[in-house]
């Protein structure tokens, strides 16, 4: 039987992927929607697949999806110029903390989804133009550390883009908790609109993240975005690659 051939798309988060795909020399056909133009149009109430995209498709006998993943960060940045806070449905009650304002989750998960729109319309004008299987990788959880250059360097631009000021409080215990409970709410969204598709879905192993749930340091390229190794993870899981020898003892 021969392998399939898959197509691996998506935004900043496929990298992880690619990378994985070309250092296992896997046979297959990579598209950075950050790199390839004209690959989709946002027409407002509609997302319509472009030319290089609707070839890519098909020639592709598997799609990897990694569309998406960037609500958790710009909606966490944004808690740093007007802190808030909220409770999600598995939480128990939490205490008031004073000069934060505390959110409905109604709110947070339509915010949420208004920033992950577009990714989740390609998703579903990919799921409906092809008859091959389609996969959706969800994204990596953030880091516990925002240390270092390249993760200055990702701030910096993500507070560009929001017209705010990086400062050291972008660097904290409360951003990167918010980050992580933003991150939540946000696969959820990704899982729900996955399992309307009838797309399922695809995460690495638990050994990726720590006790609280933070991507650890030997599987991230930067504090929003996996390596080659968490790729390898993801890959692994699909089959597509085999997994990461245990280390010696």
């Amino acid at each position: 039987m021969t392998a399939p051939r898959p197509l691996i798309l998506g935004h900043s988060h496929a990298g992880s992927l690619f990378d994985a795909a070309d250092e296992a020399r896997l046979d297959s056909e990579h598209l950075s929607f950050w790199l390839v133009r004209g690959a989709f149009h946002d027409e407002a109430d509609r997302v319509v697949i472009g030319a290089p995209l609707l070839e890519a498709i098909e020639r592709a006998s598997m799609i990897v999806s990694a569309v998406g993943g960037g609500a958790c960060r710009v909606l966490a940045l944004l808690g740093v110029v007007r802190p808030f806070d909220f409770v999600a449905p598995d939480e128990a009650s939490r205490p008031v903390v004073d000069d934060v304002e505390f959110v409905p989750f109604a709110a947070v998960r339509e915010a949420v989804m208004s920033q992950e729109r577009v990714a989740l319309a390609i998703l579903r004008a990919i799921a409906e133009r092809t008859r091959v299987p389609v996969v959706h990788v969800l994204p990596p959880r953030p880091t516990r550390r925002w240390d270092g250059a390249e993760a200055l360097a990702l701030t910096r631009l993500t507070a560009s883009l929001l017209g705010i000021s990086a400062t050291p409080e972008h660097d904290s215990p409360q951003t990167h908790a918010r980050t992580l409970k933003l991150w939540q709410v946000m696969v959820d969204v990704h899982r729900d609109h996955c399992a309307a598709l009838g797309v399922p879905v695809a995460s690495p192993p638990g050994s990726a993240f720590d006790a609280e749930g933070f991507l650890l340091d030997a599987f991230a390229r930067d504090p929003m975005h996996g390596n080659a190794r968490y790729g390898r993870a993801v890959l692994a899981g699909l089959g597509l690659v085999a997994a990461e020898e245990a280390p010696l003892a």
